[in-house]
């Protein structure tokens, strides 16, 4: 299945999903690689991850996961996404819950830690939701630095997101259209240039 990535102005969503809104301008299309993918490793979770860092290296996240049991965050442990990336998580499902998942950060900011969240390995899009994208690094260490200014902004729902050699992104995944929509519009005026992959 292809998908297309629209660059937003404040209403694109509007125009490219029917919402009947008013003219909107957006960037041509581009068609998602699904090819892209290859060395990233499946995600068989179950549950919900707090995601607090992405490493470059098995080294750099033991060390990652040393200091977050240090602080108190025992059952925190890396996980190997491929592509050279390994987020340093921890998994519960009782994160499947927003007062739990936005309890925690509150707990995690108390460290100075921002902690976003990605869904279990099953989660499905339902009719009419998107995937919105906050922009691009060539590097998975500024993604991550793209991933914790999503999140201080509010967008916990985020994670790093591998496109293809020298282009990774931040993803908020499976969102309803309704609630995209007003996500462009804040994103881009707190100076994150918003993309639209819609589903189906």
């Amino acid at each position: 299945m292809h998908v297309r990535h629209l660059t937003v102005l404040l209403a694109a969503l509007a125009l490219a999903s029917g919402f009947g809104a008013a003219a909107a301008v957006a960037a041509p299309a581009r068609t998602a690689v699904a090819s892209a993918d290859t060395c990233r490793a499946a995600i068989t979770s179950q549950n919900w991850r707090a995601v607090f860092s992405h490493e470059t290296s098995l080294i750099r996240a033991r060390a990652a996961v040393k200091k977050l049991v240090a602080l108190g965050f025992k059952t925190a442990k890396a996980e190997n996404r491929g592509c050279n990336d390994f987020a340093i998580v921890l998994e519960s499902p009782e994160f499947s819950k927003f007062t739990v998942r936005t309890s925690f950060a509150l707990q995690a900011a108390r460290a100075r830690l921002v902690v976003t969240y990605a869904p279990s390995g099953n989660a499905k899009a339902k009719s009419g939701d998107v995937n919105v994208y906050f922009g691009h690094a060539s590097t998975l260490v500024a993604a991550d630095e793209l991933r914790r200014r999503v999140g201080a902004r509010g967008w916990r729902e985020t994670d790093v997101h591998y496109l293809s050699p020298g282009d990774w992104t931040v993803i908020w995944r499976n969102v309803p259209g309704t609630a995209a929509e007003g996500t462009v519009g804040a994103a881009m005026a707190a100076g994150f240039t918003p993309e639209l992959e819609l589903i189906g």
